[in-house]
């Protein structure tokens, strides 16, 4: 500028303060590579961007409208449908409860502790039906917490486990008792 005149040009920014973009999508690109199982990867693999690579991630997963709503009908449908099976043990029945109360979840649906409670205690199999008689009396199912029905189903679970194995050493020990008495067979 000249002597008495400003300049109206501004300095540009350092470049130490200028956001660097494309070395930042780098680094999310990779670090979604990072987190992705080795199954997954192969299908974000040859993303550009991270953009690029999330929304293959969404699309999959989240699916458009019509699949979300087909997916959730089906966990519905496998929750009402949910029974013990025989044999299964109250933590392998509850894991399997709680992941599919997850899934609903994550899928938009609202389910109260209390409905996943009363789905539990209809659903077990009949070798609980007097602890369920028992906590449905005894307890408000609507202060009952998950964790603290699964811990009263286990412990009611080792007890007969317990007497099952202490009537099963009886029998035995009863079917192989020697008697003290000697037959002579002359």
């Amino acid at each position: 500028p000249k002597d008495g005149e400003t300049s109206t040009t501004s300095t540009p920014t350092s470049t130490s303060t200028q956001i660097d973009w494309p070395q930042r999508d780098a680094e999310a690109l990779a670090k979604i590579h990072l987190a992705v199982t080795d199954t997954i990867f192969p299908r974000i693999m040859n993303a550009t961007s991270a953009k690029q690579a999330w929304d293959i991630l969404k699309a999959e997963f989240e699916g458009n409208e019509k699949t979300t709503k087909i997916r959730l009908q089906n966990l519905r449908r496998e929750f009402e449908n949910l029974k013990m099976k025989e044999g299964e043990t109250i933590k392998d029945y509850s894991s399997r409860v709680i992941k599919l109360v997850n899934e609903l979840k994550s899928n938009g649906e609202s389910i109260t502790d209390q409905r996943v409670i009363e789905k539990m205690l209809v659903s077990l199999s009949e070798k609980f039906d007097t602890v369920v008689t028992v906590i449905e009396e005894s307890k408000d199912l609507t202060q009952l917490s998950i964790s603290e029905l699964i811990v009263s189903l286990q412990i009611h679970e080792d007890r007969m486990s317990r007497r099952n194995e202490a009537s099963g050493e009886g029998a035995f020990q009863s079917k192989h008792k020697i008697s003290p008495f000697k037959r002579n067979n002359k």
